[in-house]
């Protein structure tokens, strides 16, 4: 975020399919809304990014960066998010069904308050 408040990459209802989106590590980014299906953001830091309400299904998010990010009611069918670390992440109402988690870092919590079927694979909880 810029020292005004305003954020210095603000896609918000942007089309970006098969689009990696450069990313300022001052600033998170604000994607809500965006259309990110199929996108490869392997290894992308979006730490605190505003992914709410954003399609990012079929979305390749292994090894990723996401703690801190809103999730929430974001459309993550199918995504990839093996090894991902989402620690502290929102992801109220997103929708996980399909969805890879295997070796992400994230809570039991955080994976209960999704939409999360039969196929969704989710990591041990120990």
């Amino acid at each position: 975020m810029a020292r005004d408040g305003s954020f210095l990459l603000d896609l918000h209802g942007a089309k970006l399919p098969n689009v990696i989106p450069v990313l300022s590590a001052d600033s998170p980014a604000a994607l809500s809304d965006a259309d990110l299906n199929s996108t490869d953001l392997s290894d992308t830091d979006l730490e605190g990014a505003d992914l709410s309400h954003t399609n990012l299904s079929k979305a390749n998010l292994t090894g990723a960066y996401l703690t801190r990010a809103n999730l929430s009611s974001a459309n993550l069918n199918d995504a990839d998010l093996t090894g991902a670390r989402l620690l502290g992440v929102d992801l109220r109402d997103a929708n996980l069904t399909d969805a890879n988690l295997t070796g992400a870092k994230v809570a039991k919590q955080q994976v209960d308050s999704a939409l999360t079927d039969s196929s969704t694979r989710i990591p041990q909880f120990r």
